[in-house]
């Protein structure tokens, strides 16, 4: 897509039904046939979360959660 060209009624629906399929914004803007700046800004703007990749870290969750549970009282201050 060249730039300043907007999208039609029909590329943004279905970029928002490959947005709520999960699809990252890079496997979008390949189909839709736009940047991947655009498909952010219009997940932004829709409010759907375009950080499909995020980092949980190494540790399980109830590991984390043991770990809060047990180290909770260092943290408040009395």
């Amino acid at each position: 897509m060249k730039l300043g060209q907007r999208l039609s009624e029909e590329q943004i629906q279905e970029m928002r039904g490959l947005a709520l399929a999960g699809k990252s914004a890079l496997q979008i803007s390949k189909v839709v046939g736009t940047s991947p700046a655009t498909v952010r800004s219009y997940m932004q703007k829709w409010g759907i979360d375009y950080r499909v990749d995020k980092k949980e870290g190494n540790f399980p969750p109830n590991l984390l959660a043991e770990w809060d549970k047990l180290h909770e009282r260092y943290g408040t201050k009395k």
